[in-house]
């Protein structure tokens, strides 16, 4: 009984350290631009205005390995990679605890899709 409270005990304090983020992503001359520099908190919730400035914070939050959830909120629109293409690189993460979810087609309040 004693190991089993332990054991419980453990993977408690390890999930307390696990923190949920949000990275909002938005083109520019967009309302959801404006709305999304408006919820960003700096803490928690990011802003980023290319896809692959996210997903850069994104392997920046996820390589502390502590168990962290990242969503990634793209709002509907047109988005161009660096080149000006439609293809993204993704940075290597090593986080097999972690959790990286990247989900599009928000409206301009990121609420709903």
């Amino acid at each position: 009984m004693k190991t089993m409270v332990l054991a419980l005990s453990f993977l408690f304090a390890i999930s307390a350290l696990a923190k949920d983020y949000t990275i909002l992503v938005a083109p520019k001359k967009t309302e959801a631009y404006k709305n999304g520099k408006k919820l960003k908190n700096g803490d928690n919730i990011f802003f980023k205005n290319k896809l692959f400035k996210a997903m850069r914070k994104a392997a920046e939050i996820l390589s502390t390995n502590k168990g962290d959830t990242v969503n990634i909120k793209i709002s509907a629109g047109e988005y161009f990679g660096k080149t000006k293409s439609g293809t993204w690189g993704f940075p290597e993460i090593k986080s097999p605890k972690g959790t990286l979810r990247i989900l599009g087609g928000y409206d301009n309040n990121f609420k709903k899709r």
